[in-house]
């Protein structure tokens, strides 16, 4: 991910990762499925794309 995105954006990546895959896990909790696993790549390559996309606005609006 950090070669594709820089340093800058590999970071929002991997928090825009974390934010999906503990939204998704939290549903699982709540719908009782404890016991299923959630693989985690797929939030990452779409934290990728959000990034590449809207990542210098995600930045610039935080920073601000």
């Amino acid at each position: 991910a950090g070669l594709v995105t820089g340093w800058r954006l590999n970071i929002l990546t991997m928090l825009i990762a974390i934010v999906l895959g503990g939204t998704q896990g939290i549903y699982l909790l709540i719908r009782g499925e404890r016991k299923k696993r959630i693989p985690f790549g797929q939030y990452i390559a779409l934290g990728i794309v959000i990034s590449l996309i809207y990542g210098e606005k995600i930045i610039a609006k935080y920073w601000i």
